[in-house]
């Protein structure tokens, strides 16, 4: 039961998330990325022929975290590439300096924290009742008369 419990309220621990665009301008890019926060690097078609050789064709976002940042560039180490054709490819340990002419948008994740009260809530919700179920029987009384198999069949 212990381990039911332990199972069903893990899921509530996670958080909803949202990735919100930062100003790529040059006065505002150096001071507003945050390092060691996860980002999404939405390239401009300068950036995805630029940065052709180091993460591959046609690719669109990179995610990451942040390890550095200039005036000019955001070097992120690499989870994960989407192409602009839709396709996503892990590429995990690769860091990669994009410059800030190479990028049309940079978001970076941050908390929702309504929507994760909301979600949490309904997951705490759902595990109680798992829970009240599988402790005290979910309700009703069985029928009397037995299994339910089915009945013989007398010859004719």
């Amino acid at each position: 039961m212990r381990q039911l419990s332990l199972l069903l309220l893990t899921g509530t621990l996670s958080g909803c998330y949202d990735l919100k665009p930062i100003a790529v301008t040059p006065t505002a890019f150096g001071a507003s990325i945050p390092v060691g926060r996860a980002v999404a690097a939405v390239l401009s078609e300068a950036g995805t022929a630029a940065l052709t050789s180091r993460v591959g064709p046609g690719a669109g976002t990179l995610l990451g975290i942040v390890t550095r940042f200039t005036a000019d560039t955001v070097e992120i180490a690499l989870n994960e590439v989407r192409t602009r054709a839709g396709l996503a490819y892990f590429l995990q340990g690769a860091v990669i300096p994009i410059g800030r002419n190479d990028l049309a948008q940079l978001r970076v994740r941050e908390l929702n924290r309504p929507r994760t009260a909301i979600a949490t809530a309904l997951g705490v919700t759902a595990a109680g009742w798992i829970i009240y179920g599988v402790r005290f029987g979910g309700g009703g009384q069985p029928e009397p008369g037995g299994g339910g198999g089915t009945p013989a069949l007398t010859p004719p």
